[in-house]
């Protein structure tokens, strides 16, 4: 469920629509940079557990599962892969294995005919052949993305729906169970990509004025009183053993950007830095010639040409309240570690299933990765003044709290 709003105090209606920009520049003659601008407006959003799951899946064992074409008879691929390794092979055109069979490698006559399916225009044929002998003109030729999209704000609730053993949809007690896990307001959403013709790209994600709140205490322990109410086989010295129920907890902000000059450890920054991004992600795809923090090459073992990834994470003046329930919580529904209808998780599995899904998977056709030259990975994290609160008891709204600052 999508509807629009004009801020997060006041949410308009569903029926109010969301106002999206896009504007796209196509490349000129002199040019080829793909130019894309865009903007929506702010808009409140939430993510059933059932609805995510069945979008996981699809996503995972449909739109992103990877195609083994080892064994289509691809002509055109032959073509380009008989050509770039044309240098390597030998003056008979084989090579001999370890038995003494030669091994006999397509060869193609010098009249052979490429066959291109589709319409392709004389400009198109004059700037491949002009690539093809120039290598350097490649790069200007190809084209080029430079993508920019900003979001007013957004609220985003998690709303968990999956049901415990022995309650059914039809059940008048199921949509007891339903509740709000998660509750990320984010000011403003700034997403900046870059691409250019040698296959490096450039990723930055920034959030400003960052919320996250927990909803799901009151869903939690209704579970728990749930769980604890039904009989349990669990006896010790003649008594049954059942856990006691905890206390709801008061506390519900999870994390927050702040700024204040009354924190001792806070800086005051200028006009300018007061709007900054209190979460930045940036990643960068480049050849590991072009850079320095990998070291010299002779010592990672990584040829020149080799792609590889730098990420980097810088959080700005954040309070986060370490509360370990909802942040498991959280991560339990991304990682769809509950059952449903649509899906079911390997730890809800029997034995006997588990045993099945391996090996079923083990089965699955493997594709050869060599090939892919982003071998490199580099990760950095940068806090500026974070503020980590760990409470001495979360049912308690006077509890003393241990504070690291930095």
């Amino acid at each position: 469920m999508i509807r629009k709003g004009s801020n997060f105090d006041s949410l308009s209606s569903a029926t109010n629509p969301i106002n999206l920009n896009i504007l796209l520049r196509k490349p000129t003659i002199k040019g080829r940079t793909l130019t894309i601008r865009g903007n929506m407006s702010c808009f409140e959003a939430t993510l059933q557990y059932q609805d995510y799951a069945l979008l996981r899946a699809v996503v995972k064992d449909n739109i992103g599962r990877r195609i083994n074409t080892d064994k289509w008879d691809n002509v055109e691929k032959a073509y380009w892969m008989e050509d770039k390794n044309a240098d390597q092979r030998s003056s008979i055109g084989g090579s001999v294995n370890i038995d003494g069979v030669m091994n006999a490698q397509v060869a193609y006559s010098s009249n052979a005919r490429f066959v291109r399916y589709g319409k392709s225009g004389k400009k198109g044929q004059k700037q491949e052949s002009v690539a093809a002998n120039n290598p350097k003109q490649e790069s200007v030729s190809a084209n080029t993305l430079d993508l920019r999209f900003d979001l007013d704000g957004v609220t985003l609730k998690l709303r968990r729906n999956d049901l415990p053993d022995g309650i059914i949809e039809e059940d008048d007690l199921a949509s007891a169970f339903h509740y709000d896990v998660m509750l990320l307001r984010v000011g403003v959403v700034e997403v900046l990509t870059t691409a250019n013709a040698n296959g490096d790209v450039s990723f930055n994600l920034s959030l400003f004025r960052i919320g996250l709140f927990d909803l799901g205490d009151n869903g939690r322990l209704i579970r728990q009183r749930y769980y604890h109410s039904l009989p349990s086989d669990d006896f010790v010295n003649g008594k049954r053993k059942r856990k006691p129920l905890r206390q709801p907890c008061p506390f519900a902000v999870l994390a927050e950007g702040y700024l204040s000059a009354d924190d001792n450890d806070a800086v005051v920054l200028g006009d300018s830095d007061l709007d900054g991004p209190e979460f930045v992600i940036s990643i960068d795809t480049c050849p590991a010639s072009s850079t320095t923090g990998f070291g010299p090459l002779s010592e990672t073992g990584l040829p020149p040409d080799t792609k590889v990834t730098i990420a980097k994470v810088v959080v700005n003046y954040i309070s986060l309240n370490a509360l370990i329930r909802p942040f498991r919580e959280i991560a339990d529904f991304f990682s769809c570690e509950w059952p449903t209808s649509v899906e079911q998780s390997p730890k809800c599995m029997r034995v006997d299933e588990v045993e099945l899904h391996i090996t079923e998977k083990s089965k699955s056709p493997k594709i050869d990765t060599m090939h892919d030259s982003f071998r490199g990975f580099q990760l950095k994290v940068v806090a500026h003044y974070p503020r980590v609160f760990f409470l001495a008891d979360e049912s308690d709204l006077h509890s003393r709290a241990l504070v690291l600052k930095g």
